[in-house]
């Protein structure tokens, strides 16, 4: 089950609920470091390696994986010049691959 998908804890469909006397903000974020070593091929190539990847569940969306930035191929992104607004982290910018 996902965090974020169907009946999950952070589901606009979530059945149960948090057992906590506090009222819970209307969006609740979740990350959680993985607790395994991640490595991304693309186009042939390996491109990133971490045993620090943080996984990161919003509601409504697919969990986003988190690699720091020293654990990736710096040749191997090219950051987009489109900056969009993400309304709980601020300004993000998306990267593609330069090799494909």
């Amino acid at each position: 089950m996902g965090l974020s998908w169907q009946q999950g804890p952070l589901s606009t469909g979530a059945i149960g609920h948090f057992l906590t006397p506090e009222p819970l903000p209307e969006r609740l974020l979740f990350a959680e470091p993985l607790r395994r070593r991640v490595r991304v091929r693309f186009n042939g190539t390996w491109i990133a390696d971490s045993e620090h990847v943080l996984l990161l569940h919003e509601p409504g969306r697919y969990p986003v994986a988190y690699f720091p930035r020293e654990d990736v191929d710096e040749q191997a992104l090219v950051a987009s010049e489109k900056v969009t607004h993400h309304k709980d982290l601020g300004d993000t910018r998306l990267v593609r691959g330069a090799r494909g």
